[in-house]
């Protein structure tokens, strides 16, 4: 389009989406396109790995399907808004996409709260059995829910009738139609950063007091940690969105200005989707560095043949889970790659912590005291 777009010639009302608007909706479409395809790959595989070989589905995995999905709604709420070119569009328009861009709000709170209640109930699984972690786990599963039911009452409540909320129109037209003042919708948007923030933070951060005491090789450690720590950038992203929302109303460009929070919110929420799968995908990784020739453990598999040596003993484990129950952990003792990333306690898929160790066999393959024969 050559030059500004021209006002309607019969005098009806139209609002201008400038160069700068146009630009960051192109940006917004770019970026978030490409990541939400990426965060839903991770789920998918994530729950592939979850449910073979054996059904393996928890709590968490239901609790993080239901927030991808909110997710995605989300998403394609955000896309009316985000016009890629300047034009000048009519008044109906602008109603239908700030219509979705609200409701949108409420939606990314519901994903935001199964995502990482999911990521809350993955880490009480590393010590189920330690109470102040029992505690911890379970404050930050009620801090979440009870922001999430709040925030979404608070959205849909802000304004009388709820149309009010895109179409302020309807505060003049209607009678007794009211909003909440702009100051009062700040401090609850600055409580929820506070929340959003410290919540990424914690749950990205509180793994590593057990990480290292994993039985487990340094480099899985770290493999397990980078993976964990992937929420620190939906932190980085909430934080931008906060400083961002502190100048609404106030911009020149709204609609510039809405489209960049609309990106911020976007990122925030997928990087979190990513953080809550990536741990699952902890076997996919040990298996491709296993088909380059390297394990976790630093040595590598087609030089020595370690590899190989724990791929038959890890056989012989399954083949004797078969026989006896009481060998159902011997796989997480010799490292095996289809296990979840953390767990502890009297499961299946208990990753035990460091212990007493002996050697058995040519092997020395070490067993937590007490669990072998």
């Amino acid at each position: 389009m050559s030059g500004p777009p021209k006002p309607p010639s019969d005098g009806s009302p139209f609002f201008p989406i400038s160069e700068r608007a146009a630009k960051l909706a192109v940006a917004h479409l770019g970026i978030t396109s490409p990541l939400l395809a990426i965060a839903l790959v991770m789920f998918v595989a994530r729950i592939w790995l979850r449910v073979r070989p054996v059904w393996r589905v928890s709590w968490e995995d239901y609790s993080m399907t239901i927030g991808v999905c909110a997710a995605v709604v989300d998403f394609g709420f955000l896309i009316p808004q985000m016009y890629t070119s300047p034009r000048l569009i009519t008044e109906s328009q602008v109603t239908w996409s700030r219509k979705y861009a609200f409701l949108a709000i409420p939606i990314w709170g519901i994903a935001m709260m199964f995502i990482k209640v999911s990521i809350a109930m993955m880490m009480h699984r590393i010590q189920p059995t330690v109470l102040w972690w029992r505690v911890f786990c379970f404050f930050i599963m009620g801090i979440l829910i009870a922001y999430g039911v709040a925030n979404t009452f608070f959205i849909l409540l802000q304004c009388r009738p709820l149309e009010a909320s895109w179409d302020t129109s309807l505060l003049e037209t209607v009678q007794g139609a009211s909003c909440l003042p702009q100051t009062g919708i700040h401090i609850m948007s600055n409580i929820g950063s506070g929340i959003n923030i410290a919540t990424d933070i914690m749950l990205s951060l509180a793994p590593t007091l057990f990480l290292w005491k994993l039985k487990r090789p340094l480099k899985e450690k770290i493999l397990v940690g980078a993976l964990m720590g992937l929420g620190m950038f939906a932190s980085v992203a909430s934080i931008v969105k906060a400083t961002l929302v502190k100048e609404f109303g106030m911009a020149k460009d709204a609609w510039a200005l809405t489209n960049s929070i609309a990106t911020w919110t976007a990122l925030e929420q997928i990087l979190i989707m990513i953080a809550s799968s990536a741990p699952f995908l902890k076997p996919l990784v040990q298996s491709a560095l296993h088909r380059m020739g390297w394990t976790l453990s630093g040595t590598s598999a087609g030089r020595s043949g370690y590899g190989n040596r724990y791929h038959d003993v890890g056989q012989s484990a399954r083949q004797s889970r078969l026989v006896n129950k009481s060998a159902v952990n011997s796989r997480r003792d010799i490292y095996g790659g289809d296990e979840d990333p953390f767990a502890a306690g009297d499961s299946n898929d208990a990753i035990p912590l460091e212990g007493k160790v002996f050697e058995v066999g040519i092997f020395d393959h070490k067993i937590v005291d007490g669990e072998g024969k």
